[in-house]
């Protein structure tokens, strides 16, 4: 299962197989309504399915509209993106869903799909099996630009390692990169400079001399949050966890992060994979 929260609403799906995807109106509850004897009966569901719904990856709300619009991005699992809109119904009628885009991308399968707001531009973002970040231009979605048949697009330099996005940066690692990551700025998709090389922090006591294989560490995989891009979490292939924080001048900072600090418990040998979340709390 898979949801993404936006404003008032939270959207579910499963990522791979099924073709329907629920929007969960909170908006009564949002609004401090707790006279309701049954918090179920401030709630509102509306779903839909079809099959260019499979693999729900994103989720945006639509800037300067005249009623609450969601732009979705589907197909996590196959070769094409699916760009949605949904309009929650008004008084007397039923809710939106219209499928705005059905466009392939780069050829293999799609295993990242999210959203970047830079300034006055929309983008949606998609990656598949050993290609680049691929930027969708969306802008056109919150004015009265005639739509294209495609959204433009263009890919982003040293990125096909990416493994997740936090505000206007891609953090890249797996295959390839022993003890380093590399965070790519999406702002100069097309520079030559867009990347910088990180240093991932020892996890253990210094080797000397050449290192062994037990000793190469690589990032498996990273927590983030979507519009923020100054923390995110690394989960490095021996289960550790590593903070990084952007720093206001000067390169970026690694830290490992203990089981004292954090209360997250290293991996058990037996326990092949877990899922890392971030959360922003006010």
């Amino acid at each position: 299962m898979e949801v993404h929260v936006c404003g008032n609403f939270c959207f579910g799906g499963v990522p791979r197989g099924a073709m329907e995807v629920h929007a969960v109106d909170a908006t009564l509850l949002e609004d401090g309504r707790t006279s309701l004897k049954n918090i179920l009966d401030g709630v509102q569901v509306h779903g839909h399915a079809d099959a260019k719904l499979k693999g729900l990856g994103a989720v945006a709300q639509l800037q300067q509209q005249s009623r609450p619009t969601f732009l979705l991005l589907t197909g996590k699992g196959i070769k094409n993106i699916h760009i949605w809109k949904f309009q929650p119904p008004l008084a007397g009628e039923e809710a939106i869903w219209d499928c705005l885009y059905d466009t392939p991308t780069n050829g293999n399968t799609i295993h990242l799909l999210a959203f970047y707001r830079n300034n006055d531009k929309l983008w949606g973002i998609s990656q598949s099996d050993t290609q680049k970040l691929r930027l969708w231009d969306l802008s056109g979605e919150e004015t009265d630009v005639d739509r294209k048949k495609r959204p433009p697009h263009q890919d982003v330099a040293h990125s096909a390692g990416a493994l997740g996005i936090a505000g206007g940066i891609a953090i890249c690692g797996g295959d390839g990169r022993y003890n380093q990551c590399s965070i790519v700025s999406l702002d100069q998709p097309k520079s030559a400079y867009n990347h910088t090389e990180l240093a991932l922090p020892s996890t253990g006591v210094p080797t000397l001399g050449r290192q062994r294989r037990g000793d190469l560490k690589q990032v498996v995989r990273v927590a983030t949050l979507v519009n923020n891009s100054n923390h995110a979490l690394l989960e490095l292939d021996d289960g550790s966890i590593v903070h990084y924080q952007a720093a206001l001048v000067g390169a970026p900072k690694l830290q490992i992060l203990s089981e004292e600090t954090t209360g997250i418990a290293p991996l058990p040998a037996d326990f092949w994979c877990r899922t890392l979340c971030m959360r922003d709390i006010p």
